[in-house]
């Protein structure tokens, strides 16, 4: 268990106030460390920082400043979201226009930003590809303190570098997401295996069937295993 201790919290109120702070770090004669914050699932305590600022990115207000409805535009559906949102606050506000976020991870309970700093493996990752891959924008402070737009075609080099790049090129603010038709319903089916090789035969078949109809493959497949000790 890692533990140090902050000098200070800073609860933004806008991405401008998170431009402040990197910047006057940056400009400072002895910088300090600065390390944004959300639901607290890092694995290493990436979060923490000694003797400097910690960003806690997951302030109920501003997501909801931030939080605006679908856009149907050329790429598909999308929305724009704070990156500190939860993933399951994202979910259950593009429900309600009956549209769902491409890809998730399987555990809501952590924030856009976090996720798209590592990849965001999940259910669907086997159709639509990492939650990396269903981005189309992103707004974020850099190093310098400076706020940066970036995508595919605007500033791509940084777009490319944040996305799965750990934190270490910047802090993602808002995030364009692709989103999709949501299900009405769903059939959730429970299969339980005695047998490992016969598990990841049947894991790797239903996998397989990534490109066939919505009417003949599984929209998610989730596994897991228990040890028995």
């Amino acid at each position: 268990m890692r533990h140090v201790e902050s000098l200070v919290v800073l609860y933004p109120n806008s991405a401008h106030d998170i431009v402040e702070l990197v910047k006057m770090s940056y400009q400072s004669e002895k910088a300090f460390p600065v390390s944004p914050k959300g639901s607290e699932h890092s694995l290493y305590g990436q979060s923490q920082v000694a003797d400097g600022v910690v960003i806690d990115m997951t302030g109920t207000k501003v997501s909801l400043q931030k939080r605006k409805e679908p856009v149907q535009g050329p790429m598909g559906s999308y929305m724009d979201v704070w990156g500190g949102d939860l993933w399951v606050n994202v979910l259950n506000w593009t429900t309600t226009y009956g549209l769902a976020p491409k890809s998730w991870t399987n555990y809501l309970y952590v924030i856009v930003g976090g996720t798209l700093s590592n990849a965001g493996v999940g259910g669907q990752s086997f159709i639509h590809g990492l939650q990396i891959s269903n981005v189309y924008e992103l707004d974020v402070v850099t190093g310098k303190g400076e706020l940066k737009t970036c995508s595919k075609e605007e500033n791509s080099e940084l777009f490319y570098g944040v996305l799965g790049g750990l934190g270490q090129f910047g802090i993602i603010t808002r995030d364009r997401i692709a989103l999709e038709p949501a299900p009405e319903s769903v059939v959730l089916i429970h299969l339980i295996y005695i047998d490992f090789s016969k598990f990841t035969k049947d894991i790797e078949h239903l996998i397989s069937l990534h490109e066939k109809p919505t009417s003949e493959r599984f929209d998610c497949v989730l596994s897991s295993v228990c040890w028995k000790i």
